[in-house]
């Protein structure tokens, strides 16, 4: 079996992006014509990819996606518990350690270029976002995929657009700040 080792800082790391995700999710803002809601957590998972080596950002995610199934109240609304995760918005949370990879990946690969590689990566996360969240929307809410884009994509995508461009903007900020501080990875 592969195992592998984190060290103290690096497991504090992952830690912080969780909760950093979780806080996030708390900015929530319904949206009274469909079963999902408008909440800033993206930008956590955005930050997680772009600020983390990409084995640190997927697993950040992934301990964010396994609180909320124990029941911690990490998700949006301060919800928790396997229910959310087979409800209507649980495509959109199975998402989040996919889409930190992508974002690391990107980052990883266009070292040099930090503002292409954070938009490109947060880009490709957010199709990532919404192709797995209204598919799996589709199924649970019983509806075509047609329907679930008009549903869980169509009215948040200028929105999230806009986390994109804001949030790849302050992330090399941010990455320098923090490599200056030491807490970088």
């Amino acid at each position: 079996m592969l195992m592998r080792t984190f060290s103290t800082r690096s497991l504090a790391r992952m830690s912080l992006f969780a909760v950093l995700t979780a806080i996030f999710a708390q900015i929530v803002f319904p949206v009274p014509f469909t079963p999902v809601h408008f909440s800033l957590s993206i930008m956590g998972v955005f930050l997680c990819g772009a600020l983390l080596p990409k084995g640190q950002a997927a697993l950040s995610q992934i301990v964010y996606v396994l609180m909320g199934v124990v029941g911690l109240p990490v998700f949006g609304k301060f919800t928790g518990g396997l229910g959310v995760l087979i409800g209507p918005t649980g495509g959109y949370i199975l998402a989040y350690p996919l889409m930190a990879l992508v974002v690391a990946l990107c980052v990883e690969k266009y070292k040099g270029r930090a503002s292409f590689a954070h938009a490109l990566g947060m880009g490709l996360a957010l199709i990532i976002l919404h192709l797995l969240g209204s598919g799996y929307l589709a199924i649970v809410g019983r509806m075509t995929f047609v329907q679930a884009l008009a549903a869980g994509t169509l009215p948040f995508i200028a929105l999230d657009c806009v986390k994109v461009l804001a949030t790849a903007a302050i992330a090399p900020t941010l990455a320098r700040a923090l490599q200056r501080a030491h807490i970088a990875a």
